[in-house]
């Protein structure tokens, strides 16, 4: 996440400095950098001279662990995305998850809304599993899948793209919503999601005849 450290001088606030950057308090008082400082200070308001108070930038930010999708170029991704930054998701950090199935399933993709459905519940479950696995089982995720039906050449190809909080809240004293970012999936543990998502999807497509 993009952003800076500023040293606290006599008499700021977290609201103050967060004015003075456009950004709301809360958006920089909860940002998962300011973590430590929270549980020095407990209190936004009593900042101490020399404190470090971390201040994202205002733009945020979507990481894209695939690169920019082949098939569709994501042109059109991108602009939905920016919409969702600026009206729908809180100000921490976003990352980009895309799911390309194999050739062979595109026309039962195309062709049966459940099995689209599926394939969408299970790469989030694994993604969230993901997450927790790195973050710890009590953060609870956030995404928004979008269902991308043709190539950039509009042919026929179901594939999914998924903007995910990189990261979860977890619940803090007197019930504050505390942000824990998420450095992100190893090629280790991608391969381990990929492996899951063909193992889970194979499965349930097995038990409803789909592969026979």
């Amino acid at each position: 996440m993009s952003g800076r450290r500023i040293t606290v001088r006599q008499g700021d606030t977290t609201a103050a400095i967060a004015e003075a950057h456009g950004l709301f308090w809360e958006t920089v008082w909860n940002h998962y950098e300011n973590d430590k400082l929270r549980e020095l200070r407990k209190d936004p308001n009593i900042l101490r001279e020399g404190d470090q108070l971390f201040v994202p930038d205002k733009r945020k930010k979507v990481e894209d662990v695939s690169g920019l999708c082949p098939s569709c170029g994501a042109r059109r991704m991108l602009d939905v995305s920016a919409r969702l930054m600026e009206r729908v998701f809180p100000e921490v950090p976003i990352r980009q998850y895309v799911l390309s199935p194999p050739s062979e399933l595109v026309g039962l993709l195309a062709a049966r809304e459940d099995v689209l459905a599926a394939m969408a519940r299970v790469f989030v479950q694994a993604t969230f599993r993901g997450q927790r696995e790195r973050l710890g089982a009590s953060v609870q995720n956030g995404a928004v899948v979008f269902v991308q039906r043709f190539t950039k050449t509009l042919s026929v190809y179901p594939h999914l793209h998924v903007l995910a909080l990189d990261g979860g809240y977890t619940e803090g004293a007197e019930g504050a919503l505390e942000f824990h970012g998420d450095p992100g999936p190893s090629a280790e543990a991608r391969e381990a999601m990929e492996d899951e998502v063909e193992t889970r999807l194979s499965g349930w497509l097995g038990r409803r005849g789909y592969l026979d």
